[in-house]
């Protein structure tokens, strides 16, 4: 009788350990490959959820550790402080991602920041436009993480100047652009793809 309740811990203790090892091996979940957002303030893979729905605004979890200025070109008096190629052509009020590929052409510095982002497995990362930067201070509460202090937003205003929100007052105004200020990308969720019912006879 001993030795068989022997065997048996013995074969109890064996398969614990099997699956304690089973369960070491197992790889970690993948992240949810659309990131869909239901409340404002849900965290999702790099970011929390900054809105809502199909392709909902998402900012990346942490602004850059370094402030940063607008176009990151040089600047002299000579030139006037006027930028000598012109005026980039980011004028989108509403969405950065209109506005990204002419600030990466003129080698933007805070474009080039968030173009660079790898988080949570995402490399859309773009820099805001005035309205949605907007939007994060409107949310800033649920959000969380921003400091009292102008953001750039990607919105160019003319040859010298761009759009930055206060986060102190959610006030948007326009500002030299070799000013340097810290930068909170963002990026989209992925629009949710339906089953057409029709198409499987119901």
């Amino acid at each position: 009788m001993r030795r068989t309740r022997t065997v048996g811990f013995l074969l109890f203790a064996l398969c614990g350990a099997a699956q304690n090892v089973a369960a070491e091996e197992r790889p970690p979940p993948a992240p949810n490959p659309q990131a869909i957002c239901y409340e404002v303030g849900d965290p999702v893979p790099g970011g929390i959820c900054a809105g809502t729905g199909e392709g909902a605004l998402i900012v990346a979890q942490h602004a850059s550790r370094v402030t940063m200025e607008w176009d990151g070109r040089r600047w002299s008096k000579e030139d006037g402080f006027t930028s000598p190629e012109g005026k980039v052509g980011a004028t989108d009020l509403a969405d950065g991602r209109k506005n990204q590929p002419a600030l990466l052409v003129a080698k933007s510095a805070a474009a080039r920041y968030c173009d660079g982002l790898r988080l949570g497995g995402y490399r859309d990362w773009y820099l805001p436009a005035r309205d949605e930067l907007l939007t994060l201070f409107t949310h800033r509460k649920k959000i969380g993480g921003f400091a009292a202090t102008p953001y750039w937003s990607s919105s160019e205003f003319n040859t010298h100047s761009a759009w930055m929100v206060d986060f102190t007052s959610g006030i948007g105004f326009i500002y030299s652009k070799e000013t340097k200020r810290p930068v909170r990308c963002v990026r989209r969720s992925a629009a949710v793809r339906r089953l057409d019912l029709g198409a499987v006879g119901f």
